[in-house]
């Protein structure tokens, strides 16, 4: 009995001490798009975004941040390892502001992708009617619906649509809005969007933490990847940029890039705010290990943080319980015998966790595309495994258990059922003793 219940707690301790290991998907050092039949190599073309449908297909966002990037939406395919502009070629003509111009947060869910389209292409000023939300059918590839940010919601001037989360409880989307201005010299004007998706013939969005503490860049944090500094001349400024919705939809994450805080708000109470401006959003925060990029929630409560100081996945569990204390919560890294350098975001596919790393501390005037400065691909994406966990939109895992040393209730009531198991085992052993004993002792009288 002893030596049996010993074994399961050197289990359990061995699973919490454990790093999970993560693994190359696949690498490249510059990115090919299929045209109209021809390969065409791309070096202005740099991986961020990457999500995946119901059927495993991998979608990948590329940014026009800067000149002759041929499509900024588009299908990786992992035969050819060719990437094809999606929905077509012409959906992602940047001379209509119509069309889809420049790419970078997206979410897929239940056959749907919703693409946010910054409207910014080149850091120049983007076109009128270029900032929006643009819903596609993915069977069918047909546009459903268009939503137009106008100027009080995300000012041309300022907006960089960065983020976005689905909130299929309420049907809203969540989008951060990093405002990085034009002109440099101006301050940055971040803020949240809430956009209402039941309402399709107009445009029905709130606009919420405008230039709130919480999601401007720390003036005070230079940088640095891998302990090498970021922009040698001014230290980078980007607000809020990272955003995660929990799986009960209650709690919306946030972090500036330029800062190791992270950030939550209560949906409901914010709503409420909004609504009848009755009483402040209340923010919780508590202090991250390093500066991020992406965040994701998942089904079992799991926060998947990226670090970009550092190239590491961070796993925070139950974060939600306890903020103030994360800075001395323990965080559970993803480990790899392969180097990670930016990674930006993050998606859940069939028990798995992948994220893109592409290097944009370095893009596109330090990348070498013949031989990466990095001794390896100037792309990656990567992943590991996250056994039961899914997708936040699935919604919380009401079945699991959350086995730790902390929750001591489950340990005791687990060794208590154990032992009345055992008890029942041997007494059960012990009473078909005494019935073959008296059975023994009846033929033996009936020998006699």
């Amino acid at each position: 009995m002893n030596k049996f219940l010993f074994q399961i707690l050197l289990i359990k301790f061995s699973i919490q001490i454990s790093e999970t290991p993560f693994h190359l998907f696949y690498g490249w050092n510059i990115t090919k798009f299929s045209l109209n039949n021809y390969d065409i190599n791309c070096t202005t073309c740099m991986p961020a975004g990457i999500k995946f449908d119901n059927e495993g297909n991998i979608y990948v966002s590329f940014p026009r941040w800067f000149e002759n990037v041929y499509a900024t939406f588009a299908l990786f395919n992992k035969t050819t390892h060719l990437f094809q502009p999606w929905p077509s070629l012409e959906e992602n003509n940047y001379n209509d502001s119509n069309k889809l111009n420049s790419v970078l947060g997206f979410e897929i869910f239940n056959g749907t992708i919703y693409i946010l389209d910054q409207g910014r292409i080149n850091g120049s000023l983007p076109k009128d009617n270029s900032m929006k939300l643009v819903v596609y059918d993915i069977k069918s590839k047909n546009r459903t619906r268009t939503y137009i940010f106008p100027k009080e919601i995300a000012d041309p001037e300022f907006a960089f649509l960065n983020d976005i989360v689905i909130d299929i409880n309420r049907n809203l989307a969540y989008i951060s809005d990093s405002g990085i201005p034009i002109d440099d010299k101006k301050e940055n004007k971040p803020g949240l969007i809430i956009l209402n998706l039941t309402v399709t013939d107009k445009i029905n969005a709130t606009r919420v933490l405008d230039s709130n503490e919480t999601v401007m860049p720390d003036e005070t944090f230079w940088l640095h990847i891998n302990k090498t500094k970021v922009k040698e001349n001014s230290p980078m400024k980007t607000g809020i940029d990272g955003i995660a919705l929990s799986c009960d939809s209650n709690t919306l994450f946030y972090t500036p890039l330029t800062s190791r805080m992270l950030y939550s708000l209560n949906i409901d109470q914010m709503l409420e705010h909004i609504k009848n401006k009755s009483h402040s959003i209340t923010i919780y925060s508590g202090f991250k290990k390093e500066a991020s990029d992406g965040l994701l929630y998942s089904s079992n409560d799991n926060l998947y943080i990226t670090g970009i100081e550092s190239g590491n996945i961070y796993i925070a569990k139950n974060i939600d319980d306890d903020l103030l204390r994360m800075d001395y919560r323990e965080f559970k890294v993803l480990k790899g015998n392969i180097s990670t350098m930016w990674p930006d975001t993050l998606a859940i596919y069939d028990a798995k966790l992948f994220w893109i790393s592409n290097q944009l501390n370095n893009f596109p005037h330090n990348i070498n595309f013949d031989n990466p400065i990095t001794g390896h691909d100037n792309f990656r994406i990567f992943y590991a495994e996250i056994e039961n966990d899914g997708n936040y939109l699935l919604g919380c895992n009401l079945m699991k258990i959350n086995w730790s040393f902390g929750n001591i209730a489950i340990w005791v009531i687990f060794a208590i059922a154990i032992l009345i198991f055992l008890s029942f085992v041997i007494m059960g052993s012990n009473k078909q003793e005494d019935i073959i004993d008296k059975n023994m002792n009846l033929d033996l009288k009936d020998n006699y």
